[in-house]
């Protein structure tokens, strides 16, 4: 970074290379049931060693510059990634069970050119102008090798965003302020792949399409300062979006929603505030939903390019006590109705919806459902404890979701929804020697995905790192760090019905990985 004069410059460069913590050695359990694999290679189930090492490098770069520009200031910057992540698997052992091999290699890159100005119109209104275009370019080449079968797939994929924005703010009283914005982006993802089994080209529904999206929106918000211990703040916004698809699946679609929100911040008395929040929210489209995905080991899944974007009325209540400080507690709980869930559904043939063979996985909409949260934070320093420099923080969230599964019609939590999530970190600080030391400990969770045909269940176990950071000077760090040393286990349970469920469970496979520990070594030197 470089001061030059009213003007500023900034760049960066930087490479590095990185592993997956999902991926590592372990065993892999197979069970065939034998009423429906008569001639399995192991029955009723076999054990396999799994050998896996994901991960791989990325550069960066970025450069920014700032200078006052008529009457105003205007700021531009550019920056890319490259990145290749590479998926290496394999399964052996005396028992030959569905021995394979995975070989999946993925490769990407995004540049993305930013334009800002701000410019004051008189003395209180303030204008500010956007313009972004993002460009995000990714290749897959995966093959899989399953007793002496050979699975590949390949896909293209290519997405640009060209954002323009405006937005205005004005304070009418030293109370009361309004901001004033609108904003048009139009969004276009072309993608191709390409299926073989076994030498033979197999059609994937959604493998090969072009997406295009323009989208409008605006809205004002209003913000009040109605009294020292009361504040509001209302906002109203409406978004358009016309989406055309063209390739495998041809349609159009138009949609439209309005967004208000209001919230409501009161402090009766200095150390307690409540705080209120009623929102209308909708989900940003995925568009990487709309075109087949999928890895060949776990299974590949089409896209649904007229998947609807997921809306949320909500209502949140939260409550906050501050003690000691600098310490706080808080308990938040939201309810929501949630309109058409994102979830998994069973794709069919249209031609002939009854037939079974065709039936096929891809993401869609399940209809309503509601949502419920309860968040707890918590920031504890220890100092009243005689601890002097300890700071104990942690953020427990559990969350429920039940959908009606649409193959089944019973009652389930929605897919890829965590119904739990927990961190607890401790820090502690040793003016005097210039050290801290600290842990970070990411509880243990789980998440499933629940297809036509199959469960799948991811369970994470409790991941553990220790850092501690020396500051000979106060331009000068070294920090240690020991990420995952409680060798933390990624289980994943596919269960695989003979058909579409609730039919009888024909095999199931148990993945269970274990990382192991990484060591960082930093050095920070500020000139």
């Amino acid at each position: 970074s470089q001061k030059l004069g009213a003007s500023s410059l900034e760049a960066s460069i930087g490479g590095s290379r990185f592993r997956d913590d999902g991926a590592g050695s372990g065993h892999e359990t197979y069970s065939f049931n034998p009423a429906f694999n008569p001639n399995a290679p192991c029955t009723p189930s076999c054990t396999e060693r799994l050998s896996a090492r994901a991960g791989g490098w990325q550069d960066s770069g970025s450069i920014a510059y700032a200078a006052p520009m008529f009457g105003g200031r205007f700021k531009v910057n550019l920056t890319g990634t490259g990145t290749v992540y590479s998926d290496r698997e394999g399964d052996a052992g005396t028992v030959a069970a569905e021995t394979s091999t995975l070989n999946d290699t993925n490769r990407d890159a995004a540049v993305e050119l930013g334009l800002n100005y701000q410019h004051r119109l008189g003395s209180q209104t303030e204008l500010e102008l956007i313009a972004l275009q993002q460009v995000h370019q990714s290749k897959d080449d995966d093959t899989y090798t399953a007793n002496g079968l050979v699975e590949t797939f390949n896909d293209f994929n290519r997405l640009s965003e060209t954002i323009l924005r405006a937005i205005l703010r004005r304070p009418f009283t030293p109370t009361f302020n309004l901001t004033v914005d609108g904003e048009g982006a139009y969004n276009l993802q072309r993608t191709g792949s390409n299926y073989v089994v076994g030498g033979v080209v197999t059609p994937v529904v959604a493998g090969d399409i072009r997406v295009d999206e323009i989208r409008l929106e605006g809205g004002a918000t209003l913000a009040w300062t109605a009294s020292p211990t009361l504040n509001l703040e209302a906002a109203l916004r409406y978004e358009s979006s016309t989406i055309t698809s063209s390739g495998d699946v041809s349609a159009q679609k138009t949609l439209g929603y309005l967004k208000p929100r209001l919230a409501v911040t009161w402090t009766p008395v200095r150390n307690d505030q409540l705080r209120l929040r009623l929102e209308r929210s909708v989900g940003q489209l995925d568009f990487n939903a709309f075109v087949a995905s999928g890895q060949l080991n776990t299974g590949l899944h089409a896209g649904n390019p007229a998947l609807l974007p997921q809306t949320e009325d909500t209502a949140e209540l939260a409550y906050q006590h501050s003690f000691w400080r600098a310490g706080a507690v808080t308990l938040t709980y939201a309810h929501s109705e949630i309109g058409a869930v994102v979830d998994r559904i069973r794709g069919f043939d249209p031609s002939d919806p009854t037939n079974a063979s065709a039936y096929y996985d891809t993401p869609g909409n399940l209809g309503s459902a509601p949502k419920d949260e309860i968040i707890t934070d918590l920031t504890l320093p220890l100092d009243r404890l005689g601890d002097l420099g300890g700071l104990f923080k942690t953020t427990l969230d559990w969350r429920h979701i039940p959908v009606v599964d649409p193959v089944t019609g019973k009652t389930r939590p929605q897919s890829e929804v965590r119904p739990f999530r927990g961190n607890v970190h401790f820090s502690q600080d040793f003016t005097k020697q210039r050290v801290s030391m600290g842990l970070d400990i990411g509880l243990a969770a789980s998440q499933a995905y629940y297809r036509f045909n199959e469960i799948d269940v991811y369970k994470f176990g409790t991941y553990c790192s220790f850092f501690a950071e020396y500051k000979p000077t106060e331009n000068l760090s070294l920090r240690f760090e020991v990420d995952n040393f409680s060798n933390r286990q990624v289980r994943r349970e596919y269960t695989y019905f003979l058909a579409s469920r609730p039919s009888p469970v024909q095999s199931t496979d148990l993945r269970e990985q274990y990382t192991g520990p990484l060591l960082h070594f930093r050095v920070r030197q500020v000139y």
